[in-house]
Parts: C-alpha cells; sequence; structure tokens
C-alpha cells in the first residue's frame, strides 16, 4: 500500500458518508444555533499497516467533547456513520465563525510510515479552510 492510496480509502470512507454527516451537522444547527465540534474520533492515530487497511479501526473516543459543548458525537446523533464500520483514518469536526458566516472543517488523519497525513474538508461559507492530503510531520 502507498500513502495514496490510503489517502484514496480515507475519501472514500468519508466521501460515502458525507451526506449523513452534512444531514446530522443541519439539525444540530437547527437545534443548537451552531455546528457540532467533535474531538478526534479515535483515542489513538489510525497507523496504515500493510495491504487493505489492517490498522484500520472503529471509533473509540465517541463519548468525548470539548469543554465549552456538552453534547458527544453519540448525543449529537454520529454514532452509527462512525460506529457501523471500521475507519482508515481519524477524524475531527471543527467549527468556526467568520465573516461571512460559520461553517464547519471535516478533518481527516492517519500515519504512514511514520508521516501523519491530514486533509480538511470545508463546508460553510469560507473557501480558505480546505486543504488537500499533505504531511504535517514526519517521524520524531
Amino acid at each position: 500500500m502507498t500513502a495514496v492510496t490510503q489517502q484514496n480509502r480515507c475519501n472514500a470512507w468519508f466521501n460515502s458518508r458525507l451526506a449523513q454527516i452534512t444531514s446530522i451537522q443541519a439539525v444540530y444547527f437547527a437545534a443548537n444555533g451552531g455546528y457540532f465540534q467533535g474531538l478526534l474520533s479515535h483515542l489513538a492515530p489510525i497507523t496504515s499497516v500493510g495491504a487493505g487497511g489492517a490498522g484500520d479501526r472503529h471509533a473509540d473516543n465517541l463519548e468525548s467533547h470539548p469543554t465549552d459543548q456538552v453534547a458527544t458525537w453519540e448525543a449529537a446523533g454520529f454514532g452509527p456513520p462512525l460506529t457501523t464500520q471500521i475507519m482508515p483514518c481519524t477524524l475531527k469536526l471543527h467549527t468556526y465563525v467568520g465573516t461571512l458566516g460559520k461553517g464547519w472543517v471535516a478533518v481527516l488523519s492517519f500515519i504512514f510510515d511514520g508521516d501523519t497525513w491530514e486533509m480538511r474538508y470545508q463546508l460553510g461559507p469560507e473557501t480558505d479552510r480546505a486543504q488537500s492530503w499533505s504531511i504535517l510531520f514526519g517521524p520524531s
């Protein structure tokens, strides 16, 4: 497996759930006046090993929440999109309030060959928050 193969696997996983995640965010926004902010979906990073995603696993940090938000991933309705199948990458949801309004950014990440890869998928009125796959930092 290559890093690009893992990126494609993460993209496919996310894209197949994007409509459901967006719908959950819309319901949360209507009820709370802001989008749900989700901390890292996994307690430890997803490390890609071997072919076929041997490092993939279910989200195990869905009871977490930021200190300024009461709702957890599961309480906000994100259980099934994150728990029904194993994940090839971790997921975080960042929220923002910008000059053009409120929005959110899905952050996908994984470790491959010691490098931490991250991609940011932006949803909302501002367009400068997206980021294609890139290495955040290499092995220490």
